[in-house]
């Protein structure tokens, strides 16, 4: 009787064997990650400055309806705490949720990543995902074993 694909064994270390060795594969897998994080801060900079210059808008129209409302301080009361509000969301008080990075056309930036390093490399664009896959795994081993 014929085993299902799903049934079958294979011999350990069976399949076929990397053309890359492991030290080409981490220093394949660290130019991805270092890509990454340099986009992931140049992006993260890029959020923080349009959420300072935001902030600065709020203030400054803070100012400007308490100075316009000078005399009557209940109505400056009013108008300043629906303002603070804002300010205090549009600031650093309120973290936003972890997004996905994107790219200029919208996609997602690590394909834009794992095709600018295979072609530096000229590497397959498979090959260069697995060894990203690789050295994160073993990023997280690492960092597991410190704590």
């Amino acid at each position: 009787m014929k085993l299902e694909i799903a049934e079958r064994r294979r011999a350990p270390g069976g399949g076929r064997k990397s053309k890359l060795t492991l030290e080409q594969r981490r220093y394949i897998g660290g130019l991805c990650e270092d890509a990454f994080r340099t986009e992931q801060d140049r992006q993260a900079k890029a959020r923080q400055k349009v959420k300072m210059q935001r902030a600065r808008a709020l203030l400054a129209k803070l100012k400007w309806k308490r100075h316009r409302f000078k005399g009557d301080r209940r109505r400056a009361r009013s108008i300043g705490g629906s303002l603070s509000q804002e300010i205090d969301q549009a600031g650093r008080y309120h973290s936003e949720p972890l997004r996905r990075l994107k790219g200029e056309t919208g996609s997602s930036i690590r394909n834009a990543i794992i095709q600018r390093i295979a072609m530096q490399t000229k590497l397959s664009h498979e090959m260069v995902r697995r060894c990203w896959i690789e050295w994160r795994a073993w990023e997280k081993r690492l960092r597991a074993d410190r704590s």
